[in-house]
């Protein structure tokens, strides 16, 4: 009681000492002193922001698209591919380095003052998500981009590690029989089979070997006798191809040597087939190389110095020592362009409308004869115009109207 009453007599005296201003002006001080964040003019290197609750490279730091709804205020938003859980939950190629975290990572740390909001999409939601301009930047395949540049995407960086230091030529797909298919060595060997994918709607797996077949010269709507789809577990085309299920099991590049590293007991069982040789051969392929992971633009909302900001700040990652990993920039998506227009899907989707007009305008001026083994020569006068496979002199079509 003492104490208290000692106190609280020095305090009024002191009170009664000094002008009340100066009492104000010395609170205010040590309330300012205090205070956990400071912010300087300029937005420069010792502007400190305090970041979300979510600790940097944890997993929860990307969001679902339901949870992003509910966030409010200004955000640059980040859309992520979902990755297949086979390889780990944040690789995106089998056999290679985490890409999500690091990048995450990188971003905050280096750009503290930008709020970023991270967010996982499926592969035909994160399409969705950039039509819409949901999301202002993301992390996508070299076709998914190509497919959404009518809406806008523009490449910032593409992604390249140790096995695969070219950003042009990243990826790529594989074709496996089983072993009691020996007769089974080339493309046109495939035809009529039963293959198998992990998804309809995946570039790498599904959309470079029909180009590749295409390419052969055949028709891949109509190439294999029937396909089966895992919904991106490639453990199941595995088990498809063991239960005889399926002839072909196609895979994306070193998927298949990551799986038989996971279960060596089952690699007497399969055969890659159909081999490109030459270039890259860290792992087996059926198909040429292309570009890989690639961060986009996905809005004209940015503001032009926070892009540029961006790509430098990406494009200055530190290479990871265990892996390789880097960011640089690809100059070959007009390959990737090459696929869809060959299929006749995404930006040339309109070539399969106009195709049975073409035939009916050509037909007068194009004839063609099938000899043995299937093979269909389409000529005119003065000419041919190049082979392609049938089954039957009413399957032979003109090249010109095939393409």
């Amino acid at each position: 009681y003492m104490f208290s009453h000692r106190s609280y007599s020095i305090f009024q005296c002191r009170r009664h000492r000094l002008p009340q201003w100066l009492w104000a002006s010395m609170v205010l001080a040590i309330l300012l002193l205090l205070s956990p964040v400071s912010v300087s003019a300029g937005g420069n290197a010792d502007v400190k922001v305090p970041l979300d609750e979510r600790s940097i490279g944890q997993e929860e730091a990307i969001l679902s698209p339901a949870e992003a709804a509910m966030s409010a205020g200004p955000l640059v938003r980040f859309g992520f591919l979902k990755p297949m859980l086979a390889y780990g939950e944040n690789n995106y190629q089998p056999g290679e380095t985490d890409i999500r975290r690091p990048l995450v990572a990188h971003l905050r740390r280096m750009m503290p003052d930008v709020h970023f909001q991270f967010v996982e999409y499926e592969l035909p939601a994160l399409s969705e998500a950039v039509k819409r301009h949901e999301v202002d930047y993301a992390l996508m395949s070299a076709g998914q981009y190509v497919e959404l540049r009518s809406y806008g995407a523009y490449a910032l960086a593409t992604v390249y590690t140790a096995r695969f230091p070219d950003p042009n030529r990243f990826t790529a797909a594989l074709f496996v029989t089983t072993a009691d298919h020996p007769e089974i060595q080339t493309i046109a060997d495939m035809k009529g089979a039963r293959a198998v994918f992990n998804s309809q709607a995946n570039f790498i797996n599904y959309q470079l070997p029909l180009a590749a077949i295409a390419n052969a010269g055949f028709n891949p709507d109509r190439f294999f006798f029937k396909q089966h789809f895992t919904n991106d577990k490639p453990q199941e085309v595995l088990r498809l191809l063991l239960e005889r299920k399926a002839d072909i099991g196609v895979f994306r590049v070193c998927e298949y040597e990551t799986l038989i590293a996971k279960w060596p007991q089952l690699k007497q069982s399969f055969r890659p087939t159909a081999l490109v040789s030459g270039g890259n051969q860290s792992c087996l392929r059926s198909t040429e190389l292309f570009p890989g992971w690639t961060v986009a633009l996905t809005t004209d909302n940015m503001a032009p110095q926070l892009t540029k900001r961006m790509v430098e700040t990406i494009l200055a990652m530190p290479i990871d020592p265990s892996s390789g990993m880097g960011w640089s920039v690809a100059t070959e998506f007009s390959r990737v362009n090459d696929v869809f227009h060959v299929l006749r899907i995404g930006p040339y989707a309109y070539l399969r409308d106009a195709q049975p007009y073409l035939a009916r305008f050509l037909a007068p001026h194009c004839s063609c004869a099938c000899f043995a083994g299937g093979i269909c020569i389409p000529f005119r006068l003065g000419g041919t115009f190049g082979a392609v496979s049938c089954q039957g002199i009413e399957r032979c079509i003109c090249s010109a109207a095939r393409n």
